[in-house]
């Protein structure tokens, strides 16, 4: 007989619910009273949890409390209000007595979770695992508990193993997770930015040509360019130099970087403005291929390159490796977004615990 009863949070479809070996969800209570009862439990607990990460929120994080949480999880999945009254019952309040820190709070859990174990005994056994105290590792204890890969995925557990599944395999899953959230990740951030101007091309619904229409808006918005005669890069080769003393930090190795200081033998004092980029300092196919292998997109690529290219020229320096100057900058755009993914999962996780 399955309960009919319509469960609203993660954690009570989680509790009201086990997985068998096809990994359907079957319901694992048939009493419509137990189910009140784990709701007012849990709302309990959540207050609990509450109050307690008020008072102690600068404390260190408690692993011991968390894997108390998925202990009680999974009791009350497999057993439901209470814990039964067998040798499978005082193994797992025996698991959860060596997860609690003092004596009086493992009699208050025994009282709660198993209410046919006298006072007495609870108090023995406490005393008992509080000299004692054991920490089994998430293999030994997810093989002391029996529990498959089915309920370690429904029931969202993290401090046991499943008996079913191989560390190597679990390893291999975590990678594929990680691939996949930095992929969506990387898809949110391209579709959340705005078209750029020369993707947009509104010169073309205006009938004008690319460079009218920016000189129009320079006059509109009353700026115009200013040059810096101190410093111009123009052709491969042809810029007179300053012996290389400066070097720049990256994760890799230093790069030998030369001060460009000379005035540019391309144009001429009447063609100011027609000096372009040198071969040397535009996105060639070996860099966008490695940008790309990386994990990037065109279009992220080409504005990291701007950057790179901007970061450059603003420094007034050029680095005669230019290729493995760019390498090291994209290795080190990836340690950011490494760094930044970090942050994020871990402050999921946090608003997860409250």
């Amino acid at each position: 007989m399955i309960a009919n009863f319509n469960a609203t949070t993660r954690f009570e479809k989680q509790a009201l619910f086990a997985r068998n070996e096809k990994g359907n969800a079957v319901a694992t209570f048939t009493s419509s009273s137990n189910v009140v009862r784990i709701r007012r439990r849990t709302i309990a607990a959540k207050y609990k949890a509450l109050d307690r990460d008020r008072r102690q929120r600068k404390q260190a994080f408690s692993l011991s409390a968390l894997r108390l949480t998925e202990l009680q999880r999974l009791y009350t999945a497999r057993w439901g209000l209470y814990l039964p009254d067998d040798d499978a019952g005082r193994d797992d309040l025996l698991l959860a007595f060596h997860q609690i820190p003092n004596i009086d709070a493992c009699i208050e859990w025994a009282a709660a979770w198993a209410p046919w174990l006298h006072r007495e005994d609870a108090l023995a056994l406490a005393h008992q695992t509080a000299a004692a105290r054991q920490w089994l590792k998430a293999r030994a204890l997810g093989e002391r508990l029996g529990l498959t890969d089915a309920e370690r995925t429904a029931l969202n557990i993290k401090t046991a193993r499943p008996i079913d599944v191989s560390d190597e395999a679990l390893l291999e899953r975590k990678r594929v997770r990680d691939r996949q959230r930095k992929a969506r990740k990387r898809l949110a951030q391209r579709t959340a930015k705005t078209m750029p101007v020369s993707r947009a091309e509104p010169w073309k619904a205006e009938g004008i040509s690319r460079r009218t229409w920016y000189r129009k808006r320079r006059v509109e918005d009353g700026t115009k360019p200013v040059r810096d005669n101190s410093f111009s890069i123009t052709a491969d080769g042809i810029c007179a130099t300053t012996p290389p003393a400066i070097a720049s930090g990256t994760p890799k190795k230093s790069i030998r970087l030369v001060r460009v200081e000379a005035e540019g033998l391309v144009g001429g004092p009447s063609r100011k403005w027609k000096t372009r980029f040198p071969t040397a300092m535009r996105l060639n196919k070996e860099q966008r291929a490695y940008a790309k292998e990386a994990g990037f997109e065109p279009d992220k690529i080409n504005r990291i390159f701007e950057m790179f290219r901007d970061h450059n020229i603003s420094q007034r320096t050029y680095s005669p490796d230019w290729d493995q100057a760019w390498v090291n900058w994209v290795d080190r755009e990836i340690l950011i977004m490494d760094e930044w993914y970090d942050r994020q999962r871990q402050q999921r996780w946090i608003n997860q615990r409250l």
